[in-house]
């Protein structure tokens, strides 16, 4: 097969590929990350390049300019990429630090953390207790911590366990990392002979995001917490371009595993460095994560999560050892990972309801997760019950014409004056808006809504008295921000497209809350306590998601955001083994509800495709609501 040289601009890097090669592709070897939201089928054109060739063999937006994706390489090219690599470094500059608000409280764990120090003591053997070293040290260890049912120590320590209990007088520290029913020996040394491995680190691995927090399990206390745009979205916003791409492509499995595993190694160094420490002092790590990242994470193949009946190739996950895992941290520490429910109800949703507590309350409690996907779960002490829906990462500002994650310089707050047409907003950060998070596109929609500028299918009012509403192309947008107004570089737009996307969003999420409670014989109104949890940020207006149709109308006094309780999780569990043993507990207590497999989703899906339903009288709320601001709008107007 004849090889060709392509040369990316600007920087003049070169490499050599084989012909039908894919430019993406090409671009990769050459160390270059492209923009793939739609996992490389030529939907999302984010991999526009300017090809510098006469001919070029693919779709283009104009002459010269292709989808990386689509185009082979056929001959020798010069490729310039410049444009497709700000849009990369953009996407990875607008990560969610909502999703480590809040982290500086640490559970206070019951003394059995999943590595934690122990002094033990023996008696010197004699001629009438001669028993083993190793003997002897199980005996005293079992005695210091009896809860294991067995204790296992590797070959090195093993060597040198004779050595250490002679020169410590028989009195040693040892560092055990908790495997469910075993305590591995992480080291024996003499006491006080060095600082005990005290520092773990709890991670949630998103879709979208991966964020971890870096912990003193001794004083139960947070060292910092940091988040990443997980680098597995170079291969699609979702996990099942992401599953294609493992399917499709030669090095697809391996490439998403080292892209994942690059993220939460970035995170473990950031954490360490500004905690002051090395990546080898971090001896345990608590991972939550839905499973086809686990999976990936492990390097293991997910083909049978995107096909019915969806299953994982795990649940119930043994505790690793960091260095089979292929984290930089030290390479004997302990990796926990949260055991699935199923294919869409991940370890990363086992986590959040351990973090809300809902397993041990005996009050009907909803817990709602809205990231890329919408994960949904209801029950109590008693029973758990569950269901996924594929919401899309619209509320994570994916495919959204101004959308963006809630960093510094995202809109996370709307507020419409119709009677002046004039907004008030709130920008993370206070300076400049560069765009608009899901926080604000929640209530962006709800505002104009109300204001009437939008109708309840989602379509804006072409007679509303505003002169922000204008037509861009085949489409209407609505002005949120004007070039140059609060120091804006470009105009921030609502678009008709938008609004779809949102309201295609919300639907699949209230047709899954409808479906489940309906299969379990209950009604919202029984509902006690209502969790939101994800990549909505810490601001949400949850009357603007009553209001819109996302969630339940219930009381609001019912309703708490219970922020990324997926990390929370993950931290219980690194503080606590009661907290891993309620994780296993609840993961084989909860039953999956498949909707796929329900006749009545799509006619709810289709239902909630308006504001807030096409049945208004599961939103009361709303319905008064609207009565009045009608009447208001009304007044305004004459």
């Amino acid at each position: 097969m004849s090889a060709h040289t392509v040369i990316f601009e600007p920087g003049e890097r070169c490499v050599s590929v084989d012909d039908g090669t894919t430019l993406a592709d090409a671009a990769a070897l050459a160390g270059i990350a492209l923009p793939l939201s739609c996992g490389g089928h030529g939907a999302c054109g984010n991999c526009g390049v300017l090809v510098r060739a006469d001919e070029t063999p693919s779709r283009s937006g104009g002459k010269g300019w292709v989808l990386a994706c689509q185009t082979r390489v056929h001959e020798d090219l010069v490729v310039d990429v410049g444009r497709a690599e700000r849009l990369a470094a953009q996407l990875d500059e607008s990560v969610s630090d909502a999703d480590v608000r809040g982290f500086e409280a640490v559970p206070a764990g019951d003394g059995h953390p999943l590595v934690r120090a122990l002094v033990v003591r023996m008696n010197p053997p004699t001629t009438q207790d001669n028993s083993p070293d190793l003997s002897r040290f199980r005996t005293a260890l079992r005695k210091a911590d009896p809860e294991p049912a067995s204790i296992s120590i590797s070959l090195p320590t093993l060597q040198s366990l004779p050595g250490v209990l002679r020169r410590s007088g028989f009195e040693v520290e040892v560092v055990l990392a908790d495997e469910g029913e075993v305590s591995r020996v992480l080291s024996v040394s003499g006491p006080g002979r060095g600082s005990p491995p005290r520092h773990g680190v709890a991670m949630d691995i998103g879709t979208t995001t991966v964020a971890g927090q870096l912990v003193d399990m001794t004083q139960a206390m947070s060292l910092g917490t940091a988040v990443h745009r997980n680098a597995q979205a170079q291969f699609g916003d979702d996990v099942i371009s992401r599953i294609l791409r493992s399917e499709e492509h030669p090095t697809g499995l391996r490439d998403l595993r080292a892209s994942v595993l690059g993220t939460v190694n970035g995170l473990i160094r950031q954490l360490a460095r500004s905690a002051g420490l090395r990546p080898t002092d971090i001896v345990a790590a608590s991972i939550a994560g839905n499973a086809t990242m686990t999976s990936f994470l492990l390097g293991i193949e997910a083909p049978a999560i995107r096909r019915a009946p969806h299953v994982p190739a795990a649940g119930d996950l043994p505790v690793f050892r960091a260095e089979e895992v292929g984290l930089e941290m030290n390479l004997a520490g302990a990796v926990y990972l949260h055991p699935a429910v199923s294919g869409f109800v991940g370890g990363d949703i086992v986590a959040g309801v351990l973090a809300t507590g809902m397993d041990e309350s005996a009050d009907l409690s909803l817990l709602i997760d809205v990231g890329t996907n919408g994960e949904i779960v209801v029950g109590s002490s008693e029973w758990l019950t569950c269901c996924s829906c594929s919401a899309g990462p619209a509320f994570e500002g994916v495919g959204i014409e101004a959308g963006m994650q809630a960093s510094r310089g995202a809109i996370e707050q709307v507020r419409y004056d119709a009677s002046t047409d004039a907004l008030e907003l709130r920008v993370i950060g206070g300076g400049p808006p560069a765009g608009i998070c899901g926080t604000g596109l929640l209530e962006a929609l709800a505002t104009l809504f109300e204001a009437g500028i939008i109708d309840r299918s989602g379509l804006f009012n072409a007679d509303a008295p505003t002169r922000r509403l204008r037509q861009s192309g085949y489409q209407t947008e609505f002005v949120l921000v004007r070039q140059g107004e609060l120091g804006a570089v470009l105009d921030i737009v609502l678009t008709q497209a938008d609004v779809e996307h949102l309201i295609r969003s919300k639907a699949a999420v209230h047709a899954g809350i409808t479906v489940l409670l309906r299969a379990l014989g209950l009604r919202a109104e029984q509902i006690a306590k209502v969790y939101i949890a994800g990549g909505f940020g810490a601001h949400l207006n949850l009357e603007a998601a009553v209001k819109l149709g996302l969630i339940p109308d219930v009381p609001a006094e019912r309703i708490e955001y219970a922020g990324n309780s997926s990390l929370r999780g993950a931290c219980a569990s690194l503080m606590s083994r009661a907290a891993r043993e309620r994780v296993s507990r609840i993961a084989q207590s909860m039953t999956y509800l498949e909707l796929s497999g329900d006749p009545t989703f799509m006619d709810e899906y289709v239902a909630s495709m308006f504001l807030p339903h096409t049945d208004l009288s599961r939103f009361p709320s709303v319905r008064c609501w609207r009565r009045r601001s009608q009447a208001s709008v009304g007044q305004s107007r004459r």
